[in-house]
């Protein structure tokens, strides 16, 4: 594996390593004062979405888990709350094209509420 491949996002000339827990706190507890000093709100959802490594990048609407795992492994848990879940028991290596027309035929056919009570 060459330098450049443990890098991400591939564009940057420098390695990327992901925040932990007490730098994220720090940017958060950053922000909520710059937010108290303006008088804004400081517990809401958007203050808490801006400290994530997805900030700017829209939810997911439909999370597909192979290999027959029924669980998230923790990826994504803020981002996935209004998500579909499709769960198949095709291997990754071996998810084709097929497979994922079934999840998204999958997905078409739901009612999706977005928190609501539906109709």
């Amino acid at each position: 594996m060459t330098p450049s491949a443990n890098r991400w996002p591939p564009s940057q000339n420098k390695p990327y390593t992901r925040p932990n827990s007490t730098q994220r706190r720090r940017v958060f507890n950053a922000e909520a004062q710059r937010r108290r000093e303006r008088g804004e709100s400081v517990g809401d959802e958007a203050v808490f979405s801006s400290c994530l490594d997805t900030a700017g990048i829209p939810d997911p609407d439909l999370i597909i888990r192979t290999s027959g795992e029924l669980r998230l492994s923790n990826f994504l848990l803020w981002q996935a709350a209004y998500a579909e879940f499709y769960f198949s028991d095709v291997l990754w290596p071996d998810f084709d094209k097929a497979e994922f027309d079934k999840a998204i035929a999958s997905f078409s056919k739901r009612d999706r509420r977005m928190g609501g009570r539906g109709k």
